[in-house]
């Protein structure tokens, strides 16, 4: 999904931590080409070694037969590095001698459960933190604590238009929306953290199960190989642990938002947040069709919940740009309470008085 895939996050903290999810994103990339090896290991143990045939008369090696358990295809080996496919009698290269190019794919596929970095989002919810802490401290707290009846000894109109068009709205809603705006920003960024760290879980395991699957063929006894997959499950975990604690959140923009559960967001569409599957078959090709399979399952949780979490920002970038948007002062100062607008003069500097054109009204 572009809106949180594509960007590029250089968010300060981002540095601080890379270093420390490095490990994990490079396992995963060595898991997934360990892989390729197994497979290859594996895929040579097909091409089994049959009876004798005679010996070379211009060497005197010895000609073999072999047969591919996976294909049915039968190989002779005339000498003098000849094969012969005995099924079309064309010569053909040493079928033992495993390309391991054509796994390639294997390592691609991984690519992306690791490739991204759940450092940067991480740091956008820091950041998110921190600005949701300086709208509370210093002179925002003594604003927000101020005796709004006496200013001073000010009253008149212009201290009840103050107080009814600005600091009513700041202290009572405005502050309230802008911290509940920050906190969902921020659940969204720890969730979508939580999806690719927990993608790269999911996905070395993943890879150690085929690995193990593939090394079991045709073993007289082979281990059994189940993965589980919990991308979905570990996401919603973390919204609602968070939500659980918020508590005090009523502004109904998504994630967290009032009567909406974070397991009802994230796992919409996902029919089983948690689950396990088995990697088997009998052949390579079986085993590796199946590992396809389930890095598929895999995407499609993950898209999906990366969607989930993109709609419910996009949701409320709609309902914040709704009120900053409104003709209507009273919904304006939901989120703020004052519209900016640096064209106009200072309407404090004494010079500018109602009814002239510069006066700046309630907008």
């Amino acid at each position: 999904m572009g809106g949180i895939t594509d960007t590029d996050y250089s968010a300060g903290p981002a540095d601080r931590v890379r270093a420390m999810e490095a490990p994990s994103v490079w396992d995963v990339a060595e898991r997934a080409a360990e892989v390729v090896n197994a497979a290859v290991r594996a895929r040579q143990k097909e091409i089994m070694p049959g009876p004798s045939v005679g010996y070379n008369e211009d060497t005197g090696e010895q000609m073999m037969h072999y047969d591919d358990l996976a294909t049915g295809t039968s190989y002779t080996y005339m000498g003098n590095n000849r094969w012969v496919n005995n099924n079309t009698g064309e010569d053909v290269d040493d079928p033992r001698n495993i390309d391991p190019a054509q796994y390639q794919w294997i390592i691609d596929d991984f690519k992306y459960f690791h490739e991204r970095w759940d450092s940067y989002p991480m740091a956008m919810a820091m950041e998110c933190e921190a600005a949701k802490a300086a709208i509370q401290e210093g002179e925002m707290s003594a604003l927000l604590t101020a005796d709004q009846i006496a200013w001073n000894g000010w009253g008149g109109d212009a201290q009840r238009h103050f107080t009814q068009f600005f600091l009513d709205p700041f202290v009572q809603t405005a502050v309230t929306t802008q911290q509940t705006v920050l906190d969902e920003l921020a659940v969204a960024m720890y969730a979508y953290a939580a999806l690719l760290k927990q993608a790269r879980i999911d996905a070395k395991l993943l890879a150690d199960k085929a690995i193990q699957a593939l090394d079991g063929l045709h073993e007289s006894n082979p281990p059994e190989a189940t993965t589980v997959i919990k991308i979905a499950a570990a996401v919603v975990g973390v919204v609602g642990a968070i939500a659980s604690g918020g508590g005090t959140l009523v502004v109904t923009l998504g994630i967290i938002g009032a009567g909406l559960g974070g397991a009802e967001v994230i796992a919409e569409g996902i029919t089983e947040p948690e689950k396990s599957r088995p990697i088997e078959g009998s052949f390579v090709h079986e085993v590796l069709d199946k590992l396809r399979e389930l890095l598929q399952e895999m995407k499609s949780d993950m898209d999906k919940v990366e969607e989930n979490i993109g709609k419910q920002i996009e949701e409320a970038a709609g309902q914040v740009n709704g009120w900053l948007t409104s003709s209507d002062p009273e919904e304006v100062s939901t989120i703020l309470p004052t519209e900016p607008d640096d064209d106009i003069p200072n309407v404090t500097d004494g010079e500018v008085q109602p009814g002239s054109d510069d006066f700046r009204p309630r907008t």
